[in-house]
Order: structure tokens, then sequence, then C-alpha cells
């Protein structure tokens, strides 16, 4: 997986398990992992690319299974592997170029640094003092802040955080 929370020896590179091509051991792979992460305390991982590496000149080209899309598909088992069954009534699945419109309807979306929707301050105290400062002077609405923090609510508690908020030790 794509650096698994900078977790020493831990990365699984797509490209090792696309060798294989044999998607009951890419499941398995995502389970082990997902354990792993849970018990490390995390509820989430940045993998995997789920990408078809079409041009080498590709940065993330190392984190794709492999130029052909059968491949590709057939490895994707490692995200059930890594969710388990989704629960009924909740989307599944990654988004496409033409559904980028729907990607902010629920939850939160995540990347592996930035410039999605969401500040990362080198140093948060500050950038807490800065929205503070902001909301109070009416630049941002309070508003924005509540759908934000809806939002963000909601993944907690479809995951089960406030049930089971601590790592798994026994994984």
């Amino acid at each position: 997986m794509y650096h698994e929370q900078q977790a020493r020896n831990s990365t699984q590179l797509n490209k090792i398990m696309n060798r294989f091509r044999d998607a009951d051991l890419a499941e398995r792979i995502g389970a082990a992992t997902a354990l792993e992460v849970r018990a490390s305390g995390i509820q989430y991982t940045f993998s995997p690319c789920v990408a078809v590496c079409r041009d080498p000149r590709w940065g993330r080209c190392y984190e794709s299974f492999r130029e052909d899309t059968e491949i590709v598909r057939k490895m994707t088992t490692v995200v059930t592997g890594l969710q388990g069954q989704p629960r009924k009534g909740r989307p599944k699945g990654y988004p496409f170029v033409m559904g980028r419109v729907l990607l902010f309807l629920t939850g939160n979306h995540l990347t592996d640094f930035a410039h999605l929707e969401v500040m990362v301050p080198f140093r948060y105290e500050q950038f807490v003092d800065d929205l503070v400062c902001l909301v109070e002077h009416g630049e941002i609405p309070m508003s924005r802040i509540d759908d934000a923090v809806e939002r963000i609510l909601r993944v907690k508690f479809v995951a089960d955080l406030f049930e089971h908020p601590l790592s798994v030790r026994s994984c």
C-alpha cells in the first residue's frame, strides 16, 4: 500500500501485488493491511491507487497496478479486503472524471497531501487562531464551519468511531 501511515517496513506496492495477478490474494492482503492499520489506531489508508498507468511520465505510475485495465480491475479486490463488505445504502467505489460534480455529496474526501477541500496548516495553532478571527470578522460564515463539522462527524458516526474510538489491541 502507499506509505501505510509512514510505518516502518510496511509498504506493499501495487506493482508487487500485480505480479501474482491473484485477486483472492489481493483481497487477503487488503484484509491483513486493514487489521494492521486499525491496530495502529488509524481508521483509513491512502491506498490503493486504482489507476491505469498509460504514460510512465506520470508521477504516480509506481502506485498503479499495471497499464492493463483487466489486471487493474482484477486487483481491485484489495478494496474489499480493506473495507469489508459495504454497508447497505452507502455508496461504494471510486470517483471518475465525469462524476467529479458528485464528489462532495456526503462525508469528506481525503487526498494523500492536500488540494481537495482542506487546509493543511504547518502550525495548527495558528490556523485555529486565524480561522476564529476570520469567522469573527464575517469573512467565513459560521454556516460553513457547521457544514464542515457535520460532514466530518457523519463520517465518524458511519465508521462507528464514537462506539469504538480506540485501536483494537487484539489485532
